[in-house]
């Protein structure tokens, strides 16, 4: 055969240049769609992985800021259920506290005076009223008595949430006790304050059914921070007369700072978290939030796109209306997951690049593999291959059994046929002389070579002499059949001369005297007039 090689050599090198480059290109295309294709869905998986991110900060976020209102409201209830119990005389008559009053003509009311030299107002809490002082074991005196005896449950609810300003009743009667309190110099109690939400919320016009509610932000009494506020009304019961009176509103302020902070507890860099109330005003901003975030009717925990922004809310449990929302600028989710989906898909098409690179570098190695094995003319192998093909099969003839054939084939009157006809017709000749010997040369170990000009050598495995002259044969039965014309060949067309040797396994023979002996059959066979075959005979060994 004139080309023996490997199914992956075959692909490499019988594929025409153009065919070969072109799938080439398609493969690296589709490489590329791949690759972008790989990326894409990472890239959508990743972003699914921000917006569910984003999720879960919200969700841990609503609960613990429920978590902390509910405390508040369980607080306020709690000071509720004991302020009752005070005013009801269901929790037991409590001590006349007498306290001693200054009266404060500047505000027209009084202040509570502290009853040990050392004491602090934001130790015992500060009470102011306004108009005269109470008498002794009036219903304003009782009052006051309730509201003071609340101090010992106001200290822990203040120790619990260290951030609050204040827990305060504010009376209907026009009074005021404040814990921690401050200096009457700082705040006295005002007419005002019945106009403020946190006693207007608590009134029977405003809340016949008594209910807990939380106030707009307002500012801190000691004015160092803005402030929510939960409060419950306060009222007096007669158990004689069935008689309900409104008393007053108890409160408990909860700074915005503190719940900056527990909004801040769970941040993340770029994302800005928005307390909205249930007119969708803003209460608090994290994060430097510059924009405004429009409030959701219907919460549905699920980030979605709004602007330039992913924002997710989150409606609060204990504040019916209220609603926890998050964003983060798109640009940095669509960034974040880009970096997470670029990598992956970098090597993907990588690895495709890379084979890409191989399968050409195979082609070019298999084609100048195939150059440097294949005579170029008439694409058999060359004299090159067929010295390292003769060695190596004398090296096995030696170790095995079996038969090895050498022919060497000639063009008969080859020159006179260029110097006739040209040397273009003579390439032309010598491709269909090489193509009709590989045609006979069936088995996948027979091989045909050119080693000289016109001249070629075949290696064949055969049984025994009969065979390798009834391969001679067929050689020149397809020579003959091309029917190749030749003026200057007393055969008038192109015929061959073959000469060849049989090698036995196991015959102290070299490659050397094998060619010699093959070489001089052939010119026997010249002698005798040409287009015939020859076997020779091997010299005998030398001892």
């Amino acid at each position: 055969m004139i080309r023996r090689l490997p199914p992956a050599s075959l692909l490499m090198t019988r594929l025409p240049s153009r065919w070969f480059y072109s799938l080439l290109g398609i493969f690296l295309l589709l490489t590329l769609a791949i690759s972008l294709e790989f990326t894409y869905r990472l890239y959508r998986d990743h972003l699914e992985q921000q917006y569910e991110a984003l999720s879960s900060i919200g969700q841990v976020l609503s609960i613990d800021f429920d978590h902390e209102l509910a405390i508040q409201a369980f607080s306020i209830e709690t000071l509720e259920a004991a302020a009752d119990e005070l005013l009801n005389n269901r929790g037991g008559r409590t001590e006349s506290l007498t306290p001693a009053f200054q009266p404060f003509p500047q505000h027209q009311g009084y202040a509570l005076q502290l009853p040990f030299p050392g004491l602090r107002f934001d130790i015992v809490g500060a009470l102011t009223g306004a108009g005269s002082p109470p008498r002794n074991a009036s219903a304003l005196a009782r009052e006051i008595e309730m509201a003071i005896a609340l101090t010992p449950i106001f200290k822990p609810i203040q120790r619990r949430s260290s951030g609050l300003t204040s827990i305060y009743y504010l009376s209907a009667r026009g009074f005021i006790y404040l814990y921690p309190g401050l200096p009457p110099e700082r705040f006295f109690f005002s007419a005002d304050l019945l106009t403020q939400p946190m006693y207007l919320g608590a009134t029977p016009d405003a809340n016949l059914e008594r209910q807990r509610f939380w106030t707009p932000v307002h500012r801190s009494f000691d004015d160092y921070d803005d402030a929510l506020s939960v409060c419950k009304p306060i009222y007096r019961e007669e158990s004689h007369s069935y008689e309900v009176e409104f008393m007053g509103s108890l409160c408990i302020d909860v700074p915005l700072s503190m719940l900056v902070h527990l909004l801040e507890n769970h941040q993340v860099p770029e994302m800005h978290t928005h307390l909205i109330d249930d007119r969708g005003r803003t209460l608090i901003k994290t994060g430097h939030a510059e924009h405004t975030v429009v409030a959701s009717s219907n919460p549905s925990r699920t980030p979605t796109r709004q602007g330039e922004m992913v924002v997710a809310f989150f409606p609060l449990e204990t504040k019916s209306g209220w609603q926890i929302a998050i964003d983060l600028p798109y640009e940095i989710v669509h960034q974040r997951a880009l970096a997470q989906a670029v990598p992956p898909g970098a090597v993907v098409f990588s690895v495709g690049l890379l084979l890409t690179l191989l399968l050409a570098l195979g082609r070019a190695y298999a084609t100048v593999r195939n150059l440097s094995l294949h005579d170029g003319l008439t694409g058999a192998f060359n004299r090159r291959h067929f010295d390292t093909s003769v060695g190596r099969e004398f090296a096995r003839l030696s170790r095995a059994s079996g038969h090895l054939g050498l022919a060497l084939i000639d063009v008969d009157h080859f020159k006179l046929y260029n110097d006739h006809y040209g040397h273009q017709a003579g390439d032309r000749v010598l491709r269909q002389v090489s193509m009709a010997i590989a045609g006979v040369l069936k088995r996948e170990s027979d091989r045909l070579f050119r080693v000289g000009g016109e001249e070629f050598a075949v290696l064949v495995h055969c049984r025994d002499e009969a065979q390798l002259v009834a391969l001679f044969n067929l050689i020149k039965t397809a020579i003959a059949a091309l029917e190749i014309e030749h003026a200057c060949s007393p055969h008038e067309r192109i015929t061959i001369s073959i000469g060849g040797v049989l090698l036995r396994s196991g015959a102290a023979h070299t490659a050397e005297s094998a060619y010699q002996a093959a070489d001089a059959a052939l010119y026997e066979a010249k002698a005798k007039g040409r287009n015939q075959g020859v076997v020779g005979r091997l010299p005998p060994p030398p001892a």
